[in-house]
C-alpha cells in the first residue's frame, strides 16, 4: 500500500497528490478519490492517460490496467 501510494504521490505530483486519495486497486484498476468536480473532470479527461503511463512505469504493466477517479470528501 506505502508502494502504491508513492507511485501515485510521484505520478501527479505534489499539487494534485494533496487533492486526491487511493482507495485501492480492484481487478487492475486503481481507485482514486478526488476533491472537487472540477479536479475530478480535469484528471478523468485530460491527465488520465499521462498518469496511467507513469504509474504502470512504476509499478509494473500487469498490476495496473486503468485508473477510477471518483468525487470524495475527507
Amino acid at each position: 500500500r506505502i508502494n502504491l501510494e508513492r507511485a501515485w504521490e510521484e505520478s501527479v505530483g505534489p499539487e494534485y497528490a494533496t487533492q486526491t486519495r487511493v482507495n485501492g486497486i480492484k481487478r487492475k484498476v486503481l481507485e482514486v478519490q478526488v476533491k472537487g468536480a472540477v479536479l475530478l473532470q480535469e484528471l478523468s479527461q485530460f491527465h488520465k492517460r499521462k498518469i496511467l503511463e507513469k504509474l504502470k512505469q512504476k509499478l509494473g504493466t500487469n498490476n495496473i490496467t486503468d485508473v477510477k477517479f471518483r468525487a470524495g470528501s475527507w
